[in-house]
């Protein structure tokens, strides 16, 4: 019994040892179950990171070659010219935003003959669509409203360029493939920013009002043109036979400038936000954001308005938002709902250096700041002599505050630094009305100022030159460039002109029109015509001009400038003689109504250098600034005008955005610039109905007759504006236009829109890169895509600005902007 009983405690013991290994069999068994699982987890999540890592830097590596390549394109040509100025097309060139894609055969001699469509061993590939995901190629089916952005079939999809270990090879041995690149170069700058294109449908048609409209009727800041903001994007296909609605683009603009243009409560994709006619708060909001740079003179160098950040301003506590990346433009089109179609006009990025080109005629790199034109604006009789002098910054004739253009005033010393011009005020010992010096005038003095005042032009010099350096080298052939012009009185004429188009027509009593003089400082020499006297004896002078006439004005009328009883107009016109003695001892100026003229004054300031051709070379006739007629010859060399002065006063040390490419091959991106421009200047209320403006038909067909002209002699410098002008003026009726001067300057609509936002010296571009590491498989016979193994993906778009002018020998990187593309 007992013995039994032995064998069943030893048969237990036996059997409990044996649960035990096999639970710690068990245990062990997860254990390295869970090992290896992990293991392999954590290899595939290196794996998938190393792969992820490689392929990240093979497609930042294809980006340095493709972007090296137009580098090398630059430098090769140092040399700007028509075959040049933009980087050379290949590849699909009938696309127009298409530069160059990777292809068999390309010149870079990389490319193999593999395309990016073919599948790999594992299934993968690019298709049409993916290519085109950005919509920067037009779409097979714009009639669907589905998204979907297969181009059209003249878009080939790009071919892979193979990498080994020593760099890219079109055809190298299977084995030594570690990966492939393929890409596809688009003009971006030969698009609408959209970072600030667009204007809502405000439609105040008068001025006036409280607050008034900065600074003069909506209707008329757009029609002015001068920014990208009043491209009017309702030029822009949508569906066929349709255009982008207005409802839509107030949806754009009232998303991005929601606080500029001060809307209220959340709207999208709900409903469209508010722009009502009456909302003048609103408008002049926006306009003051857009147009008001504030008090010249700036600051150099100048960071004031490049537009490469959102305005600072909130409004229901809300600020603008900017639209930062083509993905996000591209998503606020799906939460918008507008057409695809637009897409292809519409881009996010655009920088150039707000500098003329430098390859102007013996300019022997003394390459000049750009002009503000708003400069013009300080020049007003009996300046203060000091910067923080009465009348800076404010409304000076009112004394009260102001929005607006050419309400400052500036004083003494930076208006001889900016123009080369000394106040003289009325000499109370001078009795006779014939004598300049009997009037308050001006005296060209140069900058530096001459010596002894000898009555020449100083020659350029690079940065900051005066007004009438640049005026002289941009109208008389370039004559300054090497040497003095020692004949300024056409230059200065054309200047005191110009002084009288920008400022107002003011009224008697104000410092505008009256200048200090005679005993007890009695304003007994008043005239809004701007004399300018020169020489070293000070009584050599020229005179501007003003139609303006009554109360308000001196030229329409004689007058007696000693007449204190009856205000009547004082036109130095009728008086001033070059002898400074009465006739016939003395010769008086002729009057334009000696040529039969009644010249057109717009008494306002300037929205773009296009306006400067409303001046007046009053001692050569009266003959005004040419920027219609193409080839410009000896007398009317004015074009070089437009590439020497501008609108907005960001200097070349910021580049600025908003800014088209003038050899765009976009006829709507045009059309859109030119659409609603005006013909005829306004600046009344209530403003004319129907409004002289630029029709659709009108733009749609002046652009074309633009890109064809470019297509066939792409612009150089915007000098060339006046040629484009010149080919399209026969597009833009001037029916209803009086003879003359008017009906001239109807077609210079053209200049004026395209003056400011226009440019030929900077490549912008989009790079798209898509790499993909991996290797053939082992043996393989070929290069075929199906024996490749795909083991990572990236995708880049690379925004970059590469200056076409040389920097000191090197390519002037203007700006980048890297946007990794998640599909």
């Amino acid at each position: 019994m007992k013995i039994l009983l032995s064998r069943f405690r030893k048969s237990d013991s036996k059997g409990a040892a044996l649960i035990i290994v096999l639970a710690f069999v068990v245990l062990l068994t997860g254990l390295v179950l869970a090992y290896f699982s992990r293991t392999t987890t954590d290899r595939q999540l290196a794996k998938s990171s190393f792969d992820d890592t490689a392929s990240d830097l093979l497609a930042r590596s294809a980006l340095d070659i493709t972007v090296s390549d137009l580098k090398q394109e630059i430098i090769n040509n140092p040399t700007v010219s028509t075959a040049n100025v933009q980087p050379a097309r290949y590849g699909d060139a009938s696309i127009p935003n298409l530069i160059r894609r990777s292809f068999s055969g390309d010149p870079t001699g990389r490319t193999s003959s593999i395309s990016t469509t073919a599948a790999s061993a594992n299934g993968r590939s690019i298709s049409l669509a993916r290519w085109n995901s950005h919509y920067l190629v037009p779409r097979l089916n714009p009639s669907s409203t589905a998204t979907d952005s297969t181009p059209v079939l003249s878009f080939t999809a790009p071919d892979w360029v193979l990498l080994t270990g020593q760099g890219p090879a079109p055809a190298p041995a299977p084995n030594s493939v570690i990966g492939r690149y393929a890409f596809a170069v688009y003009d971006e700058g030969g698009l609408l920013d959209m970072t600030l294109a667009g204007y809502p449908a405000w439609t105040q048609s008068g001025g006036g009002g409280n607050p008034n409209v900065t600074p003069t009727p909506w209707f008329t800041n757009v029609g002015r043109k001068g920014i990208l903001a009043f491209a009017d994007l309702t030029a822009l296909p949508a569906a066929p036979s349709t255009t982008l609605p207005q409802t839509q683009i107030n949806s754009i603009v009232g998303w991005r400038n929601y606080a500029t243009t001060q809307q209220t409560g959340s709207f999208f994709p709900a409903s469209a936000p508010t722009f009502k006619i009456s909302d003048r708060n609103g408008q002049d909001a926006w306009g003051s954001s857009l147009l008001d740079f504030g008090d010249p003179p700036y600051p150099t160098p100048c960071s004031l308005f490049p537009f490469t950040s959102v305005d600072t301003s909130t409004f229901s506590s809300r600020t603008d938002q900017a639209i930062m990346t083509r993905q996000q433009l591209l998503k606020l089109r799906s939460s918008l709902g507008f057409s695809q179609n637009s897409l292809q006009y519409m881009g996010t990025f655009s920088r150039e250096r707000n500098q003329s080109a430098r390859d102007w005629n013996s300019l022997n790199n003394r390459i000049p700041d750009r002009f503000d034109v708003g400069y013009l604006g300080m020049v007003k009789p009996n300046p203060n002599n000091t910067a923080g002098g009465r009348g800076k910054g404010k409304g000076h004739q009112s004394g009260g505050a102001f929005k607006g253009r050419g309400h400052y005033k500036g004083d003494a010393g930076t208006i001889r630094d900016t123009f080369g011009l000394a106040w003289v005020p009325a000499d109370s010992t001078v009795t006779d009305p014939h004598n300049v010096k009997y009037w308050g005038h001006w005296l060209y003095v140069g900058t530096p100022p001459l010596p002894n005042g000898n009555p020449h032009i100083p020659v350029l010099r690079g940065g900051r030159n005066d007004f009438f350096q640049l005026l002289d080298y941009c109208t008389g052939s370039q004559a300054n460039a090497n040497a003095d012009d020692n004949n300024p009185v056409s230059i200065l004429g054309l200047g005191a002109s110009l002084i009288d188009q920008y400022d107002s027509g003011g009224t008697l009593g104000t410092d505008d029109v009256d200048t200090v003089g005679g005993t007890g400082g009695v304003h007994i020499t008043g005239t809004h015509v701007t004399i300018i006297a020169y020489g070293s004896s000070g009584a050599q002078f020229v005179l501007g001009w003003e139609n303006v006439g009554g109360l308000n004005g001196e030229a329409k009328a004689a007058g007696d400038p000693t007449d204190t009883a009856t205000p009547t107009p004082k036109n130095p016109y009728n008086w001033i003689t070059d002898t400074g003695l009465a006739p016939p001892a003395g010769v008086k100026k002729t009057p334009p109504s000696a040529f039969g003229l009644t010249p057109i004054v717009l008494n306002h300031g300037f929205s773009t250098v296009g306006d400067l051709g409303y001046g007046l070379k009053t001692e050569s006739g009266f003959k005004r600034i040419d920027f219609h007629t193409w080839p410009q010859v000896a007398g009317s060399l004015d074009a070089a005008l437009l590439d020497f002065f501008t609108y907005n006063p960001v200097d070349h040390n910021y580049p600025r955005v908003g800014i088209a490419n003038l050899n765009t091959k976009n006829v709507p991106v045009v059309a859109a610039v030119l659409q609603n421009a005006l013909k005829k200047d306004v600046d009344v209320s209530p403003t004319p109905n129907p409004y002289p403006t630029v029709s659709s038909t009108e733009a749609t067909n002046a652009a074309q007759a633009i890109v064809n002209a470019t297509t066939a002699q792409p612009a150089l410098n915007r000098a060339e504006i006046a040629r484009l002008t010149s080919v399209a003026a026969s597009q833009i009726s001037t029916a209803g236009f009086a003879a003359g001067e008017e009906t001239e300057k109807v077609p210079e609509a053209i200049a004026r829109s395209l003056s400011e936002i226009g440019q030929t010296r900077t490549w912008n571009l989009l790079v798209d890169v898509i790499a993909q590491t991996g290797r053939y498989k082992p043996n393989a016979a070929n290069l075929t895509a199906s024996n490749f193994i795909v083991e990572g993906e990236k995708r880049y778009w690379l925004h970059i600005a590469l200056g076409r002018d040389l920097n000191g020998g090197n390519v002037d990187v203007l700006g980048a902007q890297l946007e990794e593309v998640t599909e």
